[in-house]
């Protein structure tokens, strides 16, 4: 019997991957809601009209984009519903999901999130199990954006600037924060984020050494700030430093 020309297409994929961050922090891009809007939505081609998220058991997500991407869907205002049914926190979570073009559904979805503690930091397994309708574009189309969202969360992991919005109380990640910024000529960042390092952890050398350098770089130089930061590094236990310390004693 030959298929209808508008039957419903079911299937079911599995995606897996191994991320080298603790499953805390994996766990809180699923978790949180702005969070999760950075890495889900965002990007130079999506326009976000509106992201709402509830995380929790019986808890709705719904957002509203459209794309400039290039592709005949370009413009047309996407919608997609969900509501949480499952949640172990740092494990699972199960949700229904519903996608819709122009008011009309193309697709519905279970879909669940296993994540685990691994020798490579985090295993995350994806099940999604769809049924698609006419112009959904198919299990293949839908498998592709969930392998590019799933590179989208690698990339999240591995950034510094999202790691300090996960982590607001962890010095190091402002210290590497900072040197990245700096590295970049952007002086004044680079100084607030050496600052929330210090204001964490009073006694981290590196961090106060940094200061100093980021200090001497302000047009004219801030020498009493720097030479300030410079020696309390060394009180510290950081290592002295010939070059910058003539730069903190010049007249």
């Amino acid at each position: 019997m030959p298929a209808q020309p508008n039957a419903a297409v079911t299937d079911t994929f599995v995606l897996e991957r191994t991320y080298p961050r603790p499953v805390e922090r994996v766990w809180k891009l699923l978790a949180n809601a702005d969070a999760k809007r950075r890495w889900f939505f965002e990007d130079d081609g999506t326009t976000i009209d509106a992201f709402e998220m509830d995380f929790r058991v019986g808890g709705k997500e719904s957002a509203r984009y459209s794309f400039r991407k290039g592709t005949p869907v370009d413009d047309l205002p996407f919608v997609n519903e969900s509501i949480y049914f499952d949640i172990v926190p740092d494990e699972r979570i199960v949700m229904a999901q519903t996608m819709s073009i122009s008011g009309r559904i193309i697709s519905a979805a279970l879909v669940t999130f296993e994540v685990a503690q691994s020798a490579g930091g985090t295993s995350l397994k994806l099940i999604h199990q769809g049924v698609f309708f006419e112009g959904s574009g198919g299990p293949e189309m839908r498998k592709h954006g969930w392998k590019v969202l799933l590179d989208k969360l690698d990339a999240a992991l591995a950034s510094l600037a999202m790691a300090a919005y996960l982590e607001p109380k962890d010095a190091r990640v402002h210290q590497y924060l900072g040197v990245v910024v700096g590295s970049k000529g952007w002086y004044s960042a680079a100084e607030d984020e050496m600052r929330k390092a210090i204001e964490l952890e009073p006694d981290y050398a590196e961090a106060h050494y940094n200061l100093a350098v980021f200090y001497l770089e302000r047009n004219p130089p801030a020498v009493e700030l720097a030479r300030r930061h410079y020696y309390k590094s060394v009180d510290l236990g950081g290592a002295p430093d010939p070059e910058l310390e003539k730069k903190v004693e010049a007249k």
